[in-house]
């Protein structure tokens, strides 16, 4: 509703100003403020309680299945993140090392590292550990800090990692 009202009034100031109604100041600067507004106007769309919301499509959303299970995670906005999205789809054989990750030694220097940092971890999170080049999805927390590329992060139940061994993982992009 309100969009409507500053784009209406962005019109009735510019009708005033080309048919000379408005020629003193106050309506110049009315009409002024008025088209400043319109342009002004986020070009993000809101939701029903009026908050922005982020388009869908700019979402990088992924599926990722091992076996008979699929979960879907959200890649973050970085390079490394960009990266591994670009090679999708692809299949990993990983790993299930240290009773808390699924790992895929990709070699090192295999994603961009810039925002790598040393930092905790949650259940859930992808990320890229640069020594080794390695990716890796954490399904269960032992408190450790380590540097690590955060790539993105699943709210899925990721538990059944734990009963795995070496697998075949698929990381795909997806519409969900």
């Amino acid at each position: 509703m309100k969009k409507k009202w500053i784009a209406l009034a962005a019109l009735a100031a510019s009708f005033a100003l080309l048919t000379g109604c408005g020629s003193d100041t106050a309506s110049a600067k009315s009409a002024s403020a008025a088209s400043a507004a319109v342009s002004a106007a986020p070009a993000k769309s809101q939701n029903k309680s009026g908050e922005s919301a982020v388009k869908k499509s700019e979402e990088r959303i992924i599926r990722i299945t091992s076996g008979s299970h699929v979960i879907h995670a959200k890649l973050y906005d970085n390079a490394a993140a960009r990266a591994l999205w670009d090679k999708m789809p692809v299949t990993y054989s990983m790993q299930n090392l240290y009773n808390r990750e699924m790992c895929f030694r990709m070699g090192a220097g295999s994603l961009p590292t810039k925002e790598a940092k040393d930092t905790g971890y949650k259940v859930g999170d992808i990320s890229y550990w640069p020594p080794m080049g390695s990716l890796v999805i954490l399904y269960s927390q032992n408190g450790e800090v380590f540097e690590q590329q955060p790539i993105g992060h699943t709210d899925d139940d990721i538990s059944f990692f734990a009963n795995m061994g070496t697998t075949p993982i698929i990381f795909e992009k997806s519409e969900v």
